[in-house]
């Protein structure tokens, strides 16, 4: 899976980075701040006022939240970190990559997630600094709603976060204002047609519209108009069926039967209501009371360049940048090289570059000197297990966990490492205290595809059908779940529950999708040289020469099979979750002898 480092480069690299760190203190950054809440940590190189307003006003909207929610959960195992940046310029250089290791182009914010800290990152919206208040409260209101719901639509994900986004915290008379108008939003949906309803409430298809350029603000606009419309509305009487429509997906029913069940109308109903609402001349807000208490001023302080360079080059990791994160982090162990953050995302940087026995070998150090670093620790076994060092993955994720006893990550880890040991038991009930301390359905799905990976087909079409249990079928992720395990049964000769399993998923594919596509070819109705053709992006024939190449290895036409997976590991998109899954069964079967041939 990973490719080694050669050894002669291995011992220079091994020398370099095992040399004893020379403790100094790193300068003081020129540029990057950072405030420290009860709560929260904002750093950013925008300016001390704009960071100080910043961690007020989402002090205030957090406590605002805790005061209409009571019961709401606002906090997480791991650290939430705001990161302010100066301008769109400055933004640019931390977007997201897309499966071509290109920026997106069409984000201004986004929440990032990992087993050790959470980055919510963002830069002031231009001239008018409301709208960098509008993208804070979007982006944190995105986080309230990952620590409460399991799953949530993405029409309703965007909506409800361009709801929250308008609160301003001292509107008249110590009351807050939840609910304006947001203009630009609506001048958008009095100048063109709305979007299909029946289109935009599926996965796929909220999917395609947020990625094509054309729809995108239009998404965003009657996402957030049907929210405002369903909570504001009419006297409010419609309020209530949001939580309904949630509650009926988490009981497994369908988008359709779920929104019948909800709305008690039909999506073109809806649409009619929702085109009259945008065209009204005034509408409805909230007035909500802030409370006695006033909030203490946040301190400012000066951030080291040592910090200044993690956390861009921590960042950088985890959007996909990682050669341009390796040379940030390269910054960050001048100033200070016994950083030990540092160090472990520089590892991490290593590890898509495929350095992997320079990553151990840096990871090794933390823990000498840092012996209760849990994420070292963690990472450590991520590493070991990418150079397929199972027996000491398991000890490092052993370690990890006595470090943190509720760490879900270790779990998984021991999982993992558990599978690739041929300890199926083991794994199975490794995941089930993971899916106990952290009960996302997302869990299943990565643990299917590595055991894919692994070539456990009966542990992924056991993971899979938790997967659809727990998040439904309603959605383009359950489709390509669908489709890992149907490949597993068709392995372990069961064609007729690889069938049934596509069968399920039918519904969240949309006519013409390139997801249809596939289901046609899994299901026999297009063969080879039919749907090779098909895939126009590099993203859809990574899949295409995936499947064709899995399916034809387990089949047993190994020379096919080679030349697809090899093109995958060659040429494919490596942000594809195919690939891994490409690269190991060519491994396979590059490793396994050549059948011989009858005389």
């Amino acid at each position: 899976m990973f490719k080694r480092v050669p050894g002669l480069l291995t011992m220079v690299a091994l020398a370099s980075t095992v040399a004893a760190p020379i403790a100094f203190q790193s300068r003081e950054s020129g540029e990057w701040k950072r405030i420290r809440t009860a709560n929260l940590v904002v750093v950013g190189n925008a300016g001390e006022s704009e960071l100080r307003r910043s961690a007020h006003n989402l002090e205030e909207f957090r406590r605002t939240l805790q005061r209409v929610f009571p019961a709401i959960k606002q906090t997480s195992p791991v650290p939430t970190v705001v990161v302010l940046l100066k301008n769109e310029a400055a933004f640019a250089r931390f977007r997201p990559r897309d499966e071509r290791g290109k920026p997106r182009s069409t984000l201004s914010g986004y929440f990032t997630a990992g087993p050790d800290v959470g980055y919510m990152v963002l830069y002031p919206g231009g001239n008018n600094r409301s709208e960098t208040y509008d993208l804070l409260f979007h982006e944190y209101t995105h986080f309230v709603l990952r620590q409460n719901l399991r799953q949530v639509p993405s029409w309703l994900n965007e909506g409800i976060a361009e709801f929250y986004s308008t609160f301003e915290s001292d509107y008249r008379d110590g009351k807050a204002l939840l609910g304006r108008v947001v203009e630009h939003r609506l001048r958008t949906l009095r100048e063109r047609p709305l979007l299909p309803l029946a289109r935009m409430l599926t996965e796929e298809g909220s999917y395609n519209l947020i990625r094509d350029p054309g729809t995108v603000s239009m998404f965003y606009a009657q996402s957030w108009a049907l929210v405002h419309y369903l909570e504001l509305g009419e006297n409010g009487k419609r309020q209530g069926q949001l939580t309904a429509y949630l509650r009926a997906l988490e009981r497994g029913r369908s988008q359709e039967d779920a929104f019948a069940d909800a709305f008690a109308t039909t999506f073109e109903g809806l649409q009619r209501e929702l085109r009259a609402y945008v065209n009204r001349p005034t509408f409805s807000a909230v007035l909500i009371d802030r409370g006695t208490s006033e909030l203490a001023a946040p301190a400012v302080e000066l951030m080291s360049e040592a910090d200044a360079h993690y956390v861009q080059g921590d960042l950088l990791v985890r959007v996909g940048a990682a050669k341009e994160a390796d040379d940030e982090l390269g910054m960050a162990l001048r100033e200070d090289a016994g950083h030990a953050n540092a160090r472990i995302a520089r590892a991490r940087a290593w590890l898509q570059l495929d350095r992997v026995d320079e990553a151990i070998a840096l990871l090794r150090e933390v823990p000498a000197a840092s012996p209760s670093h849990y994420a070292a620790q963690l990472q450590l076994a991520g590493a070991l297990r990418a150079a397929k060092r199972h027996d000491d993955a398991l000890v490092a994720s052993r370690a990890a966990l006595k470090l943190d006893p509720r760490s879900a990550s270790a779990w998984y880890g021991i999982s993992l490492s558990s599978m690739a040991l041929g300890r199926s038991q083991d794994a199975e009930q490794s995941l089930a205290n993971t899916v106990a301390l952290d009960p996302d359905p997302e869990w299943y799905r990565a643990h299917a595809y590595a055991a894919f990976r692994h070539g456990v087909h009966s542990l992924v079409v056991k993971d899979a059908a938790a997967y659809l249990k727990e998040s439904g079928t309603e959605s383009e992720t359950a489709a390509y779940v669908a489709f890992l395990a149907a490949m597993s049964h068709r392995k372990l000769a069961q064609a007729a529950q690889a069938q049934q399993l596509l069968s399920q998923v039918k519904g969240a594919i949309m006519a013409g999708s390139w997801a249809e596509k596939v289901m046609s070819f899994l299901e026999g109705r297009l063969n080879e040289s039919q749907f090779m053709p098909l895939a126009k992006t590099n993203g859809e024939q990574t899949e295409a020469h995936t499947y064709i190449g899995v399916l034809a290895a387990f089949a047993g036409n190994r020379a096919a099979a080679i030349e697809h997976l090899r093109w995958v590991k060659e040429r494919g998109s490596r942000n594809f979750m195919e690939y891994p899954v490409a690269v190991a069964e060519l491994e396979r079967l590059e490793n396994a002898a050549p059948a011989a041939k009858m005389p």
